[in-house]
């Protein structure tokens, strides 16, 4: 069973999943921003340009653990809170055929049709040859990324990080090690750096998996082997809007990158690849809060305990609020430091540090909008939740985009602007949905009384 004492403060189950948890995602985020920082060291403006439009396809295959693993997540967390054991071992059995059929499926494809997927996304010439071995061994390794990513978000809800947490220390640092090795003495070019990833990958899931047996062992929760067939839809749908969150960012950029080729060339692609890169510092600190706040409300949802849920959705929009906020003051008062640790040209670093702080000027504001889309998902509210996550990327900043730089014509600036009307937007329309839920009062407590409050937080 769970190892979760839920009975201790708010604070302290939020922070106690958050903070090895976004300590996970930001070790996850080293791979690509490792292989960003070699490439740019040892290579060239065209080989970084290569880096950024492969990233598309390689965030989808890497997302596609959070497609299943959130929705099993979620499910067991509310299994754990009914008490039943022998429910949540056919769910983490489920879950895991689930992810090891779908990721074979698409690292088969990605292997296969490489050199297709490449060329569909802008890449020619020699930047068509790199990103399609880069793909390759990236795809084979995300298999074994996916099952490390599973296998963490059983065992969140079975309030265990450590695991995981060592596994994706354990391959970041050797694939550290091994990036300057490939990419120099051995001169394997860009596809190096996948190379020495898929190692890092193998070795880090290796160590996982062992550790998971041991302790699903040891908490006295069997497995039950074979499929149910029932718990498929629900596990799809309970992670979709996660997933959406993460696998928009393969669609938006390749829309961006085929805007920018148009107008700055390789510069655009590389100066986005860059800013994506950086970025996901800000999206790491919102995603890893929300995401712990997921299972815990899911829990205090399935116990029907209203005023620990009510407690948990205010700390844990503070904490998002605040930490977000800290981290993106010190990325845009260290803009060309951060900047300068990919580029070498000083002209492009200080363009792309000036671009960096017009995107991200109104990021902190989204804190709002991602407790919405998690609560949603806690509770079961698929459809909600699926609108919510597609609104921000797909609803508003590719539209906007395509929109100033197509219709108004005002070139890649179009693109980069639409980043803070993005945000904006999003939050305002996320702060009118949790009106209408009577969540307003929760996060921003004294308009009304806190029994309204807690009257209206529905268990439907």
């Amino acid at each position: 069973m769970s190892r979760i004492n839920y009975n201790k403060s708010s604070e302290y189950l939020l922070l106690s999943l958050a903070l090895p948890l976004i300590g996970k995602l930001l070790v996850s985020e080293l791979y690509a921003i490792v292989d960003t920082f070699f490439v740019g060291r040892f290579l060239d403006r065209t080989a970084l340009s290569a880096l950024g439009l492969v990233f598309p396809l390689q965030r989808f295959l890497n997302s596609l653990p959070i497609l299943v693993g959130v929705g099993t997540s979620t499910m067991l967390s509310r299994s754990l809170g009914r008490g039943d054991k022998e429910e949540a071992g056919k769910i983490i059995f489920t879950g895991a055929l689930m992810i090891l059929v779908l990721q074979s499926f698409f690292v088969g494809l990605a292997y296969t049709r490489a050199s297709q997927l490449m060329g569909f996304l802008g890449a020619s010439g020699q930047g068509l040859i790199s990103s399609s071995l880069y793909l390759r061994y990236s795809a084979l390794g995300s298999f074994f990324f996916a099952l490390n990513g599973f296998i963490s978000f059983i065992l969140l809800s079975l309030g265990n990080t450590r695991i995981s947490l060592v596994s994706l220390i354990m391959g970041a640092i050797l694939n550290m090690i091994l990036d300057p090795v490939f990419l120099g003495p051995l001169g394997f070019g860009l596809e190096g750096a996948a190379i020495a990833s898929m190692i890092s990958q193998i070795i880090g899931a290796s160590y996982a998996l062992f550790f998971f047996r041991k302790f699903l062992k040891k908490a006295n929760l069997r497995l039950n082997f074979g499929l149910k067939p029932g718990y498929l839809l629900p596990l799809f749908l309970g992670g979709l809007s996660a997933f959406i969150i993460e696998i928009e960012d393969s669609f938006v950029i390749s829309v961006l990158n085929s805007l920018l080729l148009s107008r700055d060339g390789e510069l655009g692609v590389m100066v986005l690849s860059i800013i994506t890169k950086l970025s996901m510092f800000l999206f790491i600190t919102l995603f890893g809060i929300a995401s712990a706040m997921q299972p815990l409300a899911a829990y205090f949802y399935g116990a029907k305990n209203k005023k620990r849920l009510k407690d948990l959705l205010l700390k844990t929009y503070i904490f998002s609020t605040l930490f977000t906020s800290i981290v993106w003051l010190v990325f845009m008062v260290k803009t060309e430091f951060f900047v300068g640790l990919f580029l070498k040209n000083p002209e492009d670093i200080v363009l792309t540090a000036k671009i960096f702080r017009l995107v991200v000027m109104c990021f902190p504001l989204s804190s709002i909008y991602y407790i919405d889309i998690f609560y949603a998902q806690a509770k079961g509210h698929a459809r909600r939740a699926l609108i919510f996550s597609l609104l921000r990327q797909i609803f508003l900043l590719v539209p906007l985009s395509i929109v100033f730089v197509k219709g108004f014509g005002m070139g890649s600036i179009g693109v980069w602007i639409s980043y803070p009307i993005t945000d904006l937007t999003a939050s305002l329309l996320a702060f009118i949905s949790l009106r209408k839920q009577g969540l307003v009062q929760v996060l921003f407590p004294g308009r009304e009384k806190t029994t309204k409050t807690l009257r209206e937080l529905s268990f439907k």
